[in-house]
């Protein structure tokens, strides 16, 4: 196979997040304004103790999962060259390639909603300002970029600093690794949800079986805490023998460069879970074991809908 007819090359695909990052602050080339948009219409605080941090992943995967889309066809086109373009004017790029499902924008902000008010439940005194929720930059240090994270993450510390922020309680596995373990020397407190929550109690008919996504298992070893949560609802779950910190990839790192690839290991892991409902606390390994032909849920909806 020769390399960049069948599979994007990672040098196209670095550039292009490094100019969108650059441009906009994000890896997809839009601004966090116009992805962001989950709080208006919706009660929250604008003081607290914990500031809800949600890195925007959630916001962005429904424009990662129509890109993914597009770099099938690309690939199947053989003009993945296309993409060293787009990081001239990434924004654009995006708007005429990349349309996202309304139903995935909506299911989105009904997940982070869905968080804020199970915190609030759980007595967190959480507070939210638009203005202050930043893309952690994460990809870049996943692509190998790590001065360009390093700059961004320190931007990202200055602002937070510079407006008191203390504590901060973040949404996904991959923004939760990044403030806790990645960024430069700052003095946050940072934990994930699924710490503060996990002494809530509910009433949720199911049985599932878990996907433990990578950063959440293998290097921050927060399955007992999802685990816990479950219990507590009352949800019969089943683990497969690679969960926890053993668990198998959902495909997600490879889909900026192969998009086939990474349907083919997204395959692999519905077929290792089984029928069942699946359960996972990643937007990224939701989308993909989606679109692989898994039953998949995040776990904050399915304990944010209680039976009767």
């Amino acid at each position: 196979m020769k390399w960049g007819r069948k599979v994007i090359s990672p040098k196209l695909l670095t550039d292009f997040v490094t100019a969108s990052m650059k441009k906009s602050g994000t890896p997809v080339g839009l601004s966090k304004e116009e992805v962001n948009s989950w709080w208006r219409e919706f009660e929250i605080k604008r003081e607290g103790e914990w500031f809800f941090f949600t890195g925007l992943l959630y916001q962005l995967t429904p424009y990662i999962e129509k890109a993914v889309d597009k770099i099938e066809v690309l690939e199947k086109m053989k003009i993945s060259s296309l993409i060293r373009f787009s990081k001239f004017t990434p924004s654009k790029f995006l708007k005429l390639f990349v349309s996202p499902k309304k139903e995935r924008v909506v299911e989105a902000k009904s997940t982070i909603r869905s968080i804020y008010k199970l915190l609030e439940k759980a007595g967190v005194s959480v507070w939210y300002n638009p203005d202050l929720d930043f893309y952690s930059g994460v990809l870049l240090y996943d692509l190998g970029e790590e001065e360009e994270f390093e700059k961004h993450a320190k931007l990202v510390i200055e602002r937070l600093e510079r407006a008191g922020v203390k504590k901060i309680v973040t949404i996904d596995p991959h923004t939760t690794y990044a403030l806790k373990h990645l960024y430069p020397e700052n003095s946050f407190e940072v934990a994930s949800y699924v710490e503060l929550v996990k002494d809530l109690r509910g009433n949720v008919k199911e049985e599932v079986v878990i996907h433990d996504p990578c950063y959440y298992s293998r290097y921050l070893r927060l399955y007992d805490d999802v685990r816990e949560i479950m219990s507590n609802f009352g949800i019969s779950y089943h683990d497969i023998r690679n969960s926890k910190e053993l668990t198998s990839c959902c495909g997600g790192p490879i889909e900026g460069i192969s998009a086939r690839v990474a349907e083919e290991v997204a395959k692999l892991r519905v077929n290792e879970l089984g029928s069942k409902k699946i359960v996972t606390t990643c937007p990224i390994c939701l989308s993909n074991l989606r679109r692989a032909g898994g039953k998949v849920v995040d776990l904050a909806h399915l304990i944010s809908k209680e039976n009767p």
